[in-house]
């Protein structure tokens, strides 16, 4: 037993000043027992949702007074906007701001829009479906397909319409304000043979012929110069060698005009002036600043015109800030966005949406979502549609 005293008092004092810790045996209180987590709480965290499908890419735009769609690669088509005449092609909600794919429709390669109807093109057969508020008595919820085959164009206002088929013959519907012009419940034959395009407003239909003179039907311009043509139509004195025209949607005598050189030329609503012959004819006022328009469109108040460049410029009347320059001023001359690249444009009443290719932009009005936002604002800047 003195040994080991000993021995004690000779490791302590060996290690001089240190003191050595030892750890006791842990007790009861100490012991952790793991026990594996049950139920929804303890598993875990939920996987996101997947993103959703993703649109193809557009390839053609066209809008409404208050909606807007799109032909994709695939040949679908997607609108987004007011849908209170089921002119979105589904129905359902009154407004969407998410572009949906119209369903029951077979491929398509054009696609139409004007006031709370669209149409579509099949790409086996030509034929054309609509839906919305087309004015035919056929209107019903969801597309209707018409009995025309191989259309080649389509143009579309308030309740009335036209198509042209391959051989260049049109046929036209709708209420044009009777007794100025006809009111067709079912589409006829008009007298204008293989139109370059034709638009309309609230008080007219127009066709620009090959010639590049301008014949319309409904009610006869107040202050220019007409002369009748074939019953219903009449001829509009001034308009020579037109390639392109647009009228803005909402009553206005007004005409936009660019002539083969791509000069761009506005008539000046109330003026006329005279020929030789002292008849009056439209008087047409130069619209400087652009240069090489590949498209020009007109809205309720406005006009668009995409260059060959694939730039936008826009001008007119700006209280949505439909002309996309970030302000709500009006605009006598065009203003050019911020925008490159552009394949193609579509104007609305109050809104203009236009496409890269890739990508999707609108601005302007957006009660009804037509611009691809939640939020009912006035964009006055290009926004990018989520595609």
């Amino acid at each position: 037993m003195q040994t080991l005293r000993a021995l004690v008092w000779v490791l302590l004092l060996g290690c001089g000043s240190r003191t050595a810790y030892v750890q006791a045996p842990p007790t009861e209180a100490d012991v952790v027992i793991h026990v594996p987590c049950q139920g929804a709480r303890c598993g875990p965290p939920p996987a996101p949702p997947p993103p959703p499908p993703q649109i193809p890419p557009p390839r053609m735009l066209a809008a409404g007074y208050d909606h807007s769609c799109a032909l994709t690669d695939d040949g679908g088509v997607y609108c987004w906007g007011s849908n209170q005449y089921g002119q979105l092609g589904e129905v359902g909600d009154e407004r969407t701001w998410v572009p949906g794919r119209v369903p029951g429709l077979p491929r398509m390669d054009a696609v139409w829009a004007g006031a709370d109807q669209t149409c579509a093109r099949a790409e086996e057969d030509g034929r054309v479906w609509c839906w919305g508020a087309t004015g035919l008595p056929d209107d019903a919820e969801g597309p209707l397909q018409l009995v025309y085959a191989d259309v080649r164009q389509v143009a579309l206002g308030h309740r009335r319409g036209c198509v042209v088929d391959e051989g260049g013959r049109a046929f036209c519907w709708g209420d044009v304000r009777p007794p100025y012009g006809p009111r067709w419940r079912t589409p006829q034959r008009v007298p204008i043979d293989a139109p370059v395009e034709i638009v309309w407003n609230m008080q007219r239909g127009c066709a620009l012929l090959q010639r590049g003179e301008l014949r319309c039907w409904g009610l006869v311009h107040n202050y220019y110069a007409t002369e009748r043509a074939e019953s219903p139509t009449f001829r509009l004195l001034g308009v020579e060698g037109a390639a392109m025209v647009a009228m803005k949607t909402e009553n206005d005598d007004e005409v936009l005009v660019v002539d083969r050189a791509g000069r761009v030329f506005v008539s000046e609503t109330g003026r006329s002036r005279r020929t030789q012959s002292r008849d009056p004819v439209l008087a047409l006022r130069r619209v400087e600043g652009i240069d090489d328009p590949a498209q020009v469109q007109a809205g309720g108040s406005g006009y668009c015109a995409r260059t060959g460049e694939g730039t936008v410029a826009c001008w007119g009347s700006n209280l949505a800030g439909q002309l996309g320059d970030g302000t709500y001023a009006a605009r006598t001359r065009p203003t050019y966005l911020p925008l490159t690249g552009i394949r193609g444009i579509a104007v609305g009443q109050y809104h203009v949406c236009a496409h890269d290719g890739a990508r999707v932009w609108c601005w302007g009005e957006n009660s009804a979502g037509q611009v691809g936002l939640e939020r009912p604002n006035k964009i006055p800047d290009p926004y990018l549609v989520p595609w």
